[in-house]
């Protein structure tokens, strides 16, 4: 920074002084600040002069003014200066001070969100890079006092890692998360980093991914042949084909039956994970596989991701079903399918009854990019979920490239092949997410006579997408009797039939004294609802809620 020197005119400082005396005399309060800065001008204004003099004393008063505005200038742009120049010279020493003075307890607390948040990074980095927990340990004595003592610093254990950072790993922390990642089946590293880490009965977690057939069965079976399979700890589990690897997975087809083909498992797979003892898994999430049998009592949330994207392929969920008849314990299920087809109506094992899912609460789907209705219709038959109070639809489509949409999609969801509406006959809260701006309407009343009781209503649905005409649904098929809420996001377009009709809909309500049950209306970038924005407040109050 450069610096320059500080000189003003001794007169005119002389002058600001004197006023600023007089300021500090009179207890620097004063109700009249003329009285500080034209003292001689006020007294003079106020009495009987002639023009002339009086014009000549405001000259002179106003050019004392400015005098002393130019000063202050001139020692505020200095001041300003040296702040700088202070903090810049000091910041590093004032931050180390600062940090040293807070408590251990909220340093912990620091390393361990700092920990979260480059969790990645570190997992896939050398184990001496900038991410490693052996930096924040190595910085002081008080650091490393605090790290040593933070047990989620140490316990990502990665097949990046060296042999010798696996070691310290495994005696600082007794309960690992590991993360095996598998690039392909001549790589020798993840095989020599299972020989190093701590026994399998012992990981808390355990995240897999892998790049083709021949190096997902290494994995396995060197899992099984190493410790006969026991995850006595085992908490969380994922396991994925990477997709990419679909790509360039040429030299593993000639080993691999149809059936593999279609769930990218072989039978010798299946059997390795079979074979696995998971006695206290509670979170499972498999991305481009479909196990025919894992055995996990104790599983509470599924996750189920299957995406695939080059020709001729499809997937054969008769697994799936199979599956799912081994985790009737489960309270959560997320299916998650882009660009996934089925398999030919020919192809299908057998016509399997539903799966009956009596703990399952909470239900997400998350639908993408030429999903075949077909699949999402086939997977729902697959699941009975009476007792599901959430469901939760995520769709994004592409008007330009997809042949199947949104529209195809919750029909498949909630409507049989026979046109029976499928119904979640406990669910109270749904939300419905779209991301395609060309669609202009959705099966609203699939969708509402499905959720007979729910209570709360979300959609966000940008574009031209209508909301959904509650008013009509409900009176026509005797739905939405325990309505309470509604959100509606991004609703726009040109077309406000759907607004008036929610208009009516609660003017309805009031005049027959029924207004007084809903709880709340939320409406979120909804700008074709600003007509009517003053009916809603004046027919809400404060349960009406509007965000720009």
């Amino acid at each position: 920074m450069a610096f320059t020197g500080l000189v003003v005119d001794e007169g005119e400082f002389n002058f600001l002084f004197s006023a600023l005396e007089d300021f500090k005399n009179i207890g620097c309060d004063v109700e009249d600040e003329r009285e500080i800065w034209c003292y001689d001008w006020l007294w003079r204004s106020k009495r009987e002069m002639p023009t002339k003099f009086l014009a000549s004393n405001a000259k002179a008063a106003l050019k004392r003014m400015k005098s002393f505005k130019n000063i202050l200038d001139v020692l505020t742009g200095s001041v300003v200066n040296a702040i700088k120049h202070v903090t810049e010279q000091s910041a590093h020493d004032v931050r180390v001070v600062g940090f040293s003075s807070l408590p251990d307890d909220v340093i912990a607390r620091i390393f361990e969100l700092h920990h979260e948040e480059m969790r990645e990074e570190y997992r896939t980095s050398p184990s001496d890079s900038v991410y490693s927990p052996k930096v924040l340990s190595g910085i002081c004595k008080r650091f490393r006092r605090i790290a040593l003592h933070l047990p989620c610093l140490w316990e990502d254990v990665s097949s990046e890692f060296g042999r010798e950072w696996v070691d310290l790993l495994r005696e600082r922390c007794q309960n690992s998360k590991v993360f095996i990642d598998h690039p392909y089946e001549t790589s020798k590293k993840a095989m020599d980093f299972l020989q190093h880490a701590r026994p399998t009965n012992e990981w808390k977690e355990l995240h897999i991914r892998y790049h083709g057939a021949k190096a997902g069965r290494m994995i396995f079976y060197r899992l099984c042949t190493s410790s006969q399979g026991k995850f006595k700890n085992l908490r969380n589990l994922t396991i994925e084909y990477n997709r990419f690897g679909l790509f360039f997975d040429n030299d593993d087809h000639d080993e691999v039956d149809t059936a593999a083909s279609t769930t990218l498992l072989s039978d010798v797979d299946n059997m390795l994970l079979s074979q696995w003892k998971l006695p206290s898994v509670e979170i499972l999430e498999l991305k481009n596989i479909i196990p025919r049998e894992m055995i996990c009592p104790s599983l509470k949330h599924l996750t189920i991701d299957l995406d695939r994207d080059y020709p001729d392929s499809s997937w054969d969920i008769d697994d799936l079903h199979e599956l799912f008849w081994r985790v009737p314990s489960i309270e959560s299920l997320r299916l998650k399918f882009c660009r996934a087809t089925v398999l030919p109506e020919g192809e299908y094992r057998d016509d399997s009854w539903p799966v009956h899912l009596l703990n399952l609460r909470f239900l997400s789907l998350d639908i993408m990019f030429n999903t075949h209705k077909k699949l999402i219709r086939r997977v729902m038959d697959m699941i009975d979920a009476p007792n599901a109070s959430k469901l939760y639809i995520y769709m994004r489509h592409d008007s330009e490239t997809d042949d199947v949409g949104p529209n195809d999609w919750l029909s498949g969801i909630f409507e049989s092949q026979t046109g029976m509406i499928r119904t979640f006959p406990n669910v109270e809260d749904l939300e419905v997410v779209v991301e395609d701006v060309f669609c202009n309407a959705l099966p609203y009343d699939k969708v509402l006579r499905a959720v007979p009781r729910v209570r709360n209503l979300s959609f966000n649905i940008p574009g031209g997408i209508l909301a959904p005409v509650v008013k009509y649904i409900g009176e026509t098929f005797g739905c939405l009797r325990d309505f309470r809420s509604l959100c509606i996001k991004n609703c726009a377009g040109w077309n406000t039939r759907d607004v008036d009709k929610l208009v009516e809909y609660f003017s309805g309500l009031a005049e027959r004294g029924e207004l007084g049950g809903f709880e709340n209306l939320k409406l979120e970038g909804c700008s074709k609802f600003v007509k009517s924005k003053q009916e809603f407040e004046q027919l809400l109050g404060k349960r009406f809620i509007w965000k720009d």
